[in-house]
Formats: C-alpha cells, sequence, structure tokens
C-alpha cells in the first residue's frame, strides 16, 4: 500500500484542516471576550427592558456558549445521511454555505444589536460543525491506508475548504454507495498517486462483497445485534469519556480558572492563548504516535494522567491565594492536563467510531456517536457555570472520579486497532 503523497496529502488538508478549525475555532473563540460580550449583552438588555441581573446574564451567556452544542448534535444526527446521499467529499464542500450564514450572523449582531444573532449564528455553526464531526474523520478513514489510518484520522483534531474542489471522493463511496468501479479505482490511484493499486482495490471490493452479503443495517438491528451494540456502545462511551474528562471546563473557562488562581485578566488570557497553543503542538506530536504506541495505549496514558492532573488542580486552586507561585502552578497543571488530553482523547474517539465498523453500518454509527458527543459537551458546558459556583476548586474533584472510570472502562473493552483492517475489527464481535 502506499504512503503519504502530494494527491493524498492535498485530501487530509482540504478535508480535516478546514473542518477541524472551524471546530476548534468557534469552541474556544468566545472564550477570551468573554466580559466583553457580557457587557455587550447587559447593554443590549438595558436598552429594552431596563436594568437586569447579573444571573440573568450569566443564563444568557451560557446559552450563548452552550447553543453550538445543540446545533453540533443536529448535525451530528443528519451527517450519516448527507453521507450516504452526497458522499463524504461533497457534503463537506457543501457545509460551508452554513459558516458563510453563520458568519454574517455572528459578524454583522453587534451592528443590528441583537445577541439573538450571535446566538442564531452559533447554534448554525455548531450544525456545521456537527456535520464536520461526523463527515471528515468518515472520509480520511476511507481515503487512509490502513498504516496511517490512525494519524491522519488525528488530523481533524489538528486544524477552510476551499481545495475540496481538486479532491476527489472516497473511493469507499463510490464503489459501495455509487457502484462505480472504475471512478474508484481512479480515485484510488489519485490518492495514493500511483497506478499500481490492484491489491489494495481487491480488497475493498472484497470488503464490499462481504458487506453486501449483509442486510442493510437499521437502527434497530443498531441496538439489538450483539456484532453491532457492543462497538456502538463503545463508540458512544468514548466519545461521552472525551467531554466528561473536563476538557471543555478547562477550555470554555480556562481565563476564568487562571483568575480565580490569582491571575490578573491580561496574564490570564495571554495563558489561554498560551494553553491552546501546547494543544496544537501536542496534537501534531499525537499524529506520530497513533500508528506507533496504538490507540489504546494512548487512550489510557491519557485518561489515567488526566485522572491525576485534575486532582493536583483541585488542590492548587484550593491553596491559590497562599503562596504567589501557586497561580503559576495551575497553568502548569492546566498545560499538562492539554497535552495528556491532546494525546490520545482529543483525536482517537472521532476516528475510532469510523474503524470498528464496516461500510454498512458506519453512517449510522456515526450519526448515533456524534451527537452523544455534542450532548455530553452541552451537558458539561451549561452545569460546570453553577457547580463550580456551588463548590469552587472542587469541582475538579468531579472529573478525578470519571476519569478513572473511564479507564476502567477503556482497559476492560476498547479493542487495539492499530495496524488492522476494518474486516478484521469488525470480526471480533461476530464471532
Amino acid at each position: 500500500m502506499g504512503g503519504l503523497n502530494r494527491n493524498l496529502v492535498l485530501a487530509i488538508v482540504a478535508a480535516a484542516v478546514g473542518s477541524g478549525f472551524q471546530h476548534g475555532y468557534h469552541t474556544g473563540v468566545i472564550n477570551v471576550p468573554q466580559a466583553i460580550l457580557k457587557e455587550w449583552i447587559e447593554s443590549v438588555w438595558g436598552d429594552r427592558l431596563g436594568s437586569v441581573s447579573e444571573s440573568k446574564i450569566n443564563v444568557l451567556w451560557g446559552v450563548m456558549t452552550s447553543i453550538m452544542n445543540v446545533g453540533g448534535t443536529i448535525g451530528g444526527v443528519l451527517s450519516g445521511l448527507v453521507s450516504t446521499k452526497f458522499g463524504p467529499k461533497s457534503a463537506l464542500l457543501y457545509n460551508n454555505v452554513l459558516v458563510f450564514i453563520a458568519s454574517v450572523l455572528m459578524g454583522f449582531a453587534k451592528l443590528a444589536n441583537l445577541y439573538e444573532m450571535m446566538i442564531l449564528g452559533r447554534l448554525i455553526i455548531g450544525v456545521n460543525c456537527g456535520f464536520n464531526a461526523g463527515l471528515c474523520p468518515m472520509y480520511l478513514t476511507e481515503i487512509s491506508p490502513v498504516d496511517l489510518r490512525g494519524a491522519l484520522g488525528s488530523v481533524y483534531q489538528l486544524l477552510i475548504v476551499i481545495t475540496l474542489f481538486f479532491c476527489t471522493e472516497s473511493p469507499k463511496y463510490l464503489l459501495s454507495v455509487k457502484q462505480n468501479n472504475e471512478r474508484a479505482e481512479n480515485s484510488l490511484k489519485f490518492l495514493r498517486k500511483s497506478e499500481d493499486v490492484n491489491e489494495e482495490f481487491s480488497q475493498l471490493k472484497h470488503e464490499d462483497e462481504a458487506n453486501k452479503a449483509m442486510p442493510k443495517v437499521t437502527l434497530k438491528q443498531m441496538f439489538r445485534e450483539r456484532s453491532l451494540r457492543i462497538p456502538l456502545m463503545i463508540a458512544m462511551l468514548v466519545m461521552v469519556a472525551q467531554q466528561f474528562s473536563g476538557i471543555n471546563a478547562v477550555i470554555f473557562y480556562s481565563t476564568e480558572t487562571f483568575i480565580s488562581g490569582g491571575l490578573s485578566e491580561q496574564n490570564a488570557q495571554y495563558a489561554t492563548i498560551g494553553i491552546g497553543l501546547v494543544n496544537l503542538i501536542m496534537t501534531v506530536i499525537s499524529m506520530m504516535l497513533v500508528d506507533i504506541a496504538g490507540r489504546k495505549t494512548l487512550l489510557l496514558v491519557g485518561f489515567g494522567g488526566m485522572a491525576i492532573d485534575t486532582l493536583l488542580l483541585s488542590m492548587a486552586l484550593h491553596f491559590s491565594k497562599s503562596h504567589p507561585a501557586i497561580p503559576w502552578v495551575c497553568i502548569v497543571l492546566i498545560g499538562i492536563y492539554i497535552i495528556l488530553f491532546a494525546a490520545g482523547a482529543g483525536s482517537i474517539p472521532w476516528f475510532l467510531v469510523t474503524e470498528i465498523f464496516n461500510q454498512e453500518a458506519r453512517p449510522t454509527a456515526v450519526s448515533l456517536a456524534v451527537p452523544t458527543n455534542w450532548i455530553a459537551n452541552f451537558i458539561v458546558t451549561l452545569t460546570f457555570p453553577s457547580i463550580a459556583g456551588a463548590i469552587g476548586p472542587y469541582v475538579f474533584l468531579i472529573f478525578v472520579v470519571l476519569n478513572v472510570i473511564f479507564f476502567i472502562f477503556i482497559l476492560k473493552m476498547v479493542p487495539e486497532t492499530k495496524n488492522k483492517t476494518v474486516e478484521e475489527i469488525v470480526s471480533q464481535w461476530k464471532d
């Protein structure tokens, strides 16, 4: 099988950089200007109805931040359907219309003096990100050689899709859904930049024939048949684990965490930007590790390490006022947390769901697993401020317990998929 080449890199960059950028940017962009946006909401409310309590401002702020997850759930649910209808590549391309609509709404919200436009814009960009979260890992898995599948699947976590015009559709989609052998073979030749793709194309056809011999997978079958129910449970719980590990509590509220830890508002914003840079660098490193160390190993190291780190972070925040150096300990611990998260939990769940299902079941599995991620994201985003307000730094102790539970679950249930074909992975549950 071929390795990396110019055409494969083009397809990866086109799909992953744009899709991942939208997801990552809109998840964190609202964090740093939090104070400014809250003041604007208060000003708009005041112009309409007079004075407003801080609790109402916090509710509107919570809606503005978490509404993106509602959109993500909608996009995630529909991602399997649009992938089957249009193909992953074309669906990713059409999805950019939503970016334009959302950008107009959010960009002109202040001019129109309507915070509702900002909320609607974040809802729509959430739908866009939900589609991306389902479609992009699916596309990357289907176009990647087996020995590079983990690294290329991680690219989604790293990173606008203009370049998609010059990319080919997934050969698996062309073969299985469109039933066009010639286009599928030409697509594979383009991606491998080689005419010698007979062995890999024969393998694709063998998998396709095996899939066709099976009845079409329905939603009911996903929950009733053991060979589908077990990997679906794994896919959905790993998605829940990603969000309930505490990552969005750290990212969304990192500035507040640094301020509560004793940093000035300006230094807290600089620290938040630095954490984003750490995330970027570690995601690049994890791309190189995932096909060497394996998915399961990185997940275990990540969740185990995050359990220890959140315990130490809770203690550091508790004693943050007792010594001027402790706020900087908080920064270091959050940085270590981001490293551990990016190494495994950040990227692996997104492509693991595409690795443990065959072509027939994959769209349905993705349309169930991705919304699970967004719903979990929504729950954490909406509840974290209230819980943190009630119990202070001890809120991170909740994540200590959860990360220990997730570590045990991964150890017992999640299979290693490194260097295995989809057929080899799926066969273990059939047996």
